[in-house]
């Protein structure tokens, strides 16, 4: 289990550029944080970003990282 906050995203030139990559398929700026879904071959993501002065626009790609908190394995 991953908590959206815990997943972090990274602009890149192409998704097959990241050991992890996807593409941003939806986003909604709500005041604080901004919100994505995440199209990845590990499926459909959903993030949760503070950094709400430099959003990541539609169909961009993106490296997908992990932080040390907020990652679990669900047996």
């Amino acid at each position: 289990a991953i908590r959206p906050e815990a997943i972090r995203l990274t602009a890149l030139p192409t998704a097959s550029a990241a050991p992890l990559g996807g593409i941003v398929a939806k986003v909604a700026y709500l005041g604080t944080h901004m919100e994505y879904v995440v199209e990845s071959p590990i499926g459909q993501l959903f993030v949760v970003d503070q950094n709400v002065a430099n959003p990541l626009p539609v169909g961009r790609d993106v490296a997908i990282d992990f932080a040390a908190h907020g990652v679990v394995i669900v047996p």
